[in-house]
């Protein structure tokens, strides 16, 4: 698997500055995990992306995953983009599918927000 890019990548908090509204330019970076059999988590790690800095727009990420998965049916592959702060990470969105959907080629994966409703 590899992850290419991402897109239009922005924070949730907006920061009031005499009126305006004001977002923070945000350093994403990617976790891809497998959830699903027990096996099939302890087996393979979290793979993260190196931090992309000051470029939420279209950040390049180009890293490469590999799984090896034993029980497919229940597995899943779990994207997780985060804004990388001084102090902490920020949860940018999410999104699993499940492993044996997958296919060869170019995908988009449209991200949830915390609450599992698509960002807008």
């Amino acid at each position: 698997l590899q992850i290419i890019s991402g897109q239009q990548l922005r924070n949730s908090q907006q920061h009031k500055n005499k009126g305006e509204n004001i977002r923070d330019v945000v350093d994403p970076y990617v976790c891809v995990s497998i959830k699903g059999h027990p096996k099939d988590e302890d087996n393979n790690k979290v793979y993260k992306s190196e931090v992309v800095k000051d470029n939420g727009l279209n950040p390049v990420f180009n890293f490469h995953c590999e799984f090896k998965i034993y029980c497919p049916e229940h597995a899943f592959l779990k994207f997780e983009v985060y804004d990388k702060n001084m102090m902490n990470s920020e949860l940018l969105g999410r999104f699993a599918v499940p492993f044996e959907c997958i296919r060869s080629g170019y995908r988009v994966v449209p991200l949830l927000d915390h609450n599992l409703n698509p960002i807008k």
